[in-house]
């Protein structure tokens, strides 16, 4: 019997690769396609050349936005390309892009490959940060306008200090905060920990505060690992306060690699310098540079 079209296509007339077109994935039935195949001991290159929308779920199983993704390929395909492959609009891929895109894939995929619940949660979870506003300057003062209203000076004067006391106080030093703690030390820079910063009727205490050639550096220090979008959002409303008391201040936001793409973009919209916790150890070389600049 000959085949007919292209491998993919043959395959779907077999009813064995999930059709697209709607830009809805049947996540499902693209998960367990891709399960079979591997434990098939297909690579994923094959899979790829068969039905590119799998790249879904190799996206998904590495908790990748479509820029993240895209990044890790090394924009061996541009976002379009990619849109198309998991749409299903694209129902083919040249043997030589698949190959190429399989020698990174293989190096990134965990062998214990995320159950197809992890999968639709992920998926979800982009799906939902896609409809979210990004937090703007003007919004942020908005929100804080409203909180004015619905709360007194003095409501906001008590829970803001016994809060942050009270928080500081049973809180047990992070690993990030020692590091940064140990390389101030070792740089000889004087520092001043949860210094009490008060603008009109809310007091902040950022994680560091220090002066490099009279410039205000202050350095927030992320280790939560839920809601970091929203965490995120937290921290740039924090970076529109330090900015209208210190101008010339410049500001320093430590958080997990695994940030979302839409945090770390808003991130970059109100902080001078972005480090990953992870690499911890870089803040001291850019504190170096940042000296020898001021």
């Amino acid at each position: 019997m000959s085949r007919c079209g292209p491998p993919n296509t043959a395959a779907r007339l077999n009813g064995k690769v999930p059709a697209g077109g709607n830009g809805l994935p049947d996540l499902e039935s693209l998960y367990k396609y891709v399960i079979e195949r591997l434990k098939e001991r297909e690579s994923i290159a094959e899979i790829l050349q068969k039905n590119p929308r799998t790249l879904l779920i190799f996206r998904l199983a590495l908790n990748k936005s479509q820029r993240e993704f895209l990044n890790l390929l090394n924009r061996k395909i541009s976002q379009v390309t990619l849109v198309k492959y998991e749409g299903g609009k694209r129902r083919s891929m040249k043997k030589e892009i698949a190959e190429e895109i399989s020698k990174i894939l293989v190096q990134h995929v965990p062998e214990d490959f995320p159950s197809l619940e992890e999968i639709v949660e992920t998926f979800k979870n982009f799906k939902s940060m896609q409809k979210r506003g990004r937090l703007t300057q003007e919004r942020a003062k908005e929100l804080n306008k409203k909180w004015q209203e619905k709360t007194t000076q003095k409501q906001r004067r008590l829970w803001g200090v016994k809060g942050a006391y009270k928080s500081l106080s049973v809180q047990r030093e992070t690993y990030s905060e020692r590091k940064i703690r140990e390389i101030l030390d070792n740089l000889g820079l004087p520092y001043e920990r949860n210094k009490e910063i008060k603008y009109e009727n809310v007091s902040l205490f950022p994680d560091f505060f220090l002066s490099l050639n009279k410039m205000p550096i202050i350095i927030e220090v992320t280790h939560k690992t839920h809601n970091l979008l929203v965490y995120a959002q937290s921290l740039c409303f924090r970076a529109i306060i330090y900015k209208n008391i210190f101008p010339n201040s410049f500001l320093i936001s430590i958080v997990p690699e695994k940030m979302s793409y839409t945090g770390l973009e808003l991130l970059k919209k109100f902080y001078d310098k972005i480090i990953f916790s992870e690499r911890i150890d870089e803040l001291e070389k850019f504190l170096r540079h940042l000296s020898q600049q001021t």
